[in-house]
């Protein structure tokens, strides 16, 4: 498989992640995926991937904006500023970020009130990461014992497996995961899903405590506890970006 070569690429404003890949082939390709924009061109051609591909390739990118805006928002990142608000069905939380000459940055909530400390002289992107990752912890702990109390209550009515433990972490590649110890852990964007879609991805993994995999077995016991899960499913493909921090 070939290598790709990643490069950011700024489209009417919105940073999209480009992959390159530089392939046996006579003509150029282009699609989006959830993790960026995969771009298909001749090997011989891509030494100096010339001006023709960048224009043909960004002309398209503007054009997917305009007439399927969905598939972009994903990667729209979000300037926090002071009185942001991060909304999640069961609590709202509103952000205050003060700076300092502190070397470390840190955070603690208090009611609704999310209070980030960071250090002054972050670079932005760094900075814009630091606060996802503070956000994410400090949520996560204000809402683990309602995760973890619904996850064994679902767990006691239909499963009445053995838990050994749940966790959230700050995991933007599933949703969630079961181990086969008995170990759960959920995503922090699960928490940003509708109550619905949340209960949806608890069952999901704890139909895996029956069935460690994928199998229509598997399925047929997740249809069992949650008939409608296929809409669940339909809203995580189609909203599911908007849940990152």
């Amino acid at each position: 498989m070939a290598q790709a070569l990643k490069e950011i690429w700024n489209i009417d404003g919105v940073e999209m992640p480009v992959f390159i890949y530089k392939e046996r082939r006579y003509n150029n390709r282009i699609s989006i995926t959830q993790k960026g924009v995969n771009l298909r061109v001749p090997k011989m051609g891509a030494k100096i991937l010339n001006s023709s591909y960048r224009e043909w390739a960004t002309k398209w990118l503007k054009k997917q904006i305009v007439e399927r805006p969905e598939l972009i928002e994903r990667f729209k990142t979000t300037k926090y500023v002071n009185g942001h608000v991060v909304k999640t069905p069961f609590k709202d939380y509103v952000l205050q970020i003060t700076k300092s000459e502190r070397a470390t940055s840190t955070g603690k909530l208090k009611g609704h009130i999310m209070s980030l400390n960071l250090n002054q002289d972050l670079p932005e992107a760094i900075a814009a990461k630091t606060i996802r990752t503070l956000m994410s912890r400090l949520i996560a702990k204000d809402q683990l014992k309602r995760v973890s109390d619904r996850i064994h209550a679902i767990n006691n009515h239909y499963f009445k497996q053995e838990i050994k433990s749940v966790k959230i972490k700050n995991n933007s590649s599933n949703w969630g995961s079961c181990s086969t110890s008995g170990n759960i852990n959920i995503s922090t964007k699960t928490l940003l899903a509708p109550a619905d879609v949340q209960d949806y991805i608890f069952v999901h993994e704890l139909s895996h405590r029956l069935e460690m995999n994928h199998s229509p077995k598997y399925w047929s016991i997740v249809r069992q506890v949650m008939p409608s899960y296929e809409l669940h499913e339909k809203w995580i493909k189609e909203h599911g970006h908007a849940c990152e921090l």
